[in-house]
């Protein structure tokens, strides 16, 4: 049994197809069109994601060129407290220039040996005495020691590690006037121990003793003088050349 179509027919057919093809059409390319749209739209999102990460680190720049120029300066006074890892004849020399002016007679001067020594923070010990009479009385919350709240509360903070650095054990033999009467001239032996507690540097007198008399030879122009034995440990570091990070 055949069918013919009408001339109506066929154009509603001819178009159905049509629209069938542009519908298909469509859903493959435009889908894919969305789908391609939609990778580039993330895409986006990341480099403006990334692109606000970079922008926020470089407003911390100038904080950290802070930082880094505070750090800088804090190695730079911290260092100043060592005399500079040298050699020894420099330790020796230091020492000597250290001491030149003090009025006294240089007798030795010997650098024992370079050892390793610890230098640790100070701290305080957790054992001040914290009444409840001081707290209670405390109406302000700051008016007492910290060490007193912290034995108190228990809140004492971690002390830092230790550094190790080098020590210089010199021995220095030295000699004070001792006049006509036999009186030691004791400003000449306390400027040593005055000089080295003074100094700006990591050192200090390990230990003292002598007091030996020497009565001098007038024939060979040696006045008389008491002797005596110091020993200084000097601290000593290699200091960083901060000049470079600046």
């Amino acid at each position: 049994m055949s069918m013919k179509l009408s001339y109506r027919d066929k154009v509603i057919f001819i178009a159905v197809v049509v629209i069938a093809v542009l519908m298909i059409g469509f859903f493959f390319f435009v889908k894919a069109k969305i789908s391609e749209s939609q990778d580039i739209k993330n895409s986006l999102e990341l480099k403006e994601q990334e692109q606000a990460e970079v922008n926020a680190k470089i407003e911390t720049l100038p904080q950290l060129q802070q930082q880094l120029k505070d750090s800088i300066k804090e190695v730079d006074e911290m260092q100043e407290n060592f005399v500079e890892e040298q050699e020894t004849f420099q330790a020796d020399q230091y020492i000597y220039e250290l001491l030149s002016e003090s009025g006294i007679t240089f007798k030795n001067l010997t650098l024992t040996g370079e050892s390793a020594g610890v230098v640790s923070p100070y701290f305080y010990q957790k054992d001040c005495v914290a009444y409840d009479i001081k707290i209670n009385a405390d109406l302000t919350g700051d008016s007492l020691p910290q060490e007193v709240y912290d034995t108190y509360y228990g809140t004492y903070p971690t002390p830092a590690e230790g550094v190790t650095v080098a020590i210089d054990e010199v021995t220095l033999v030295f000699g004070v006037d001792v006049s006509s009467d036999g009186v030691v001239d004791w400003d000449q032996f306390f400027s040593v121990i005055d000089t080295v507690s003074l100094s700006d540097k990591t050192l200090y007198v390990k230990s003292i003793s002598g007091g030996n008399f020497n009565e001098g030879d007038d024939e060979k122009g040696i006045d008389p003088s008491s002797e005596f034995t110091v020993v200084i440990d000097v601290f000593s570091i290699h200091h960083m050349d901060t000049e470079q990070a600046k």
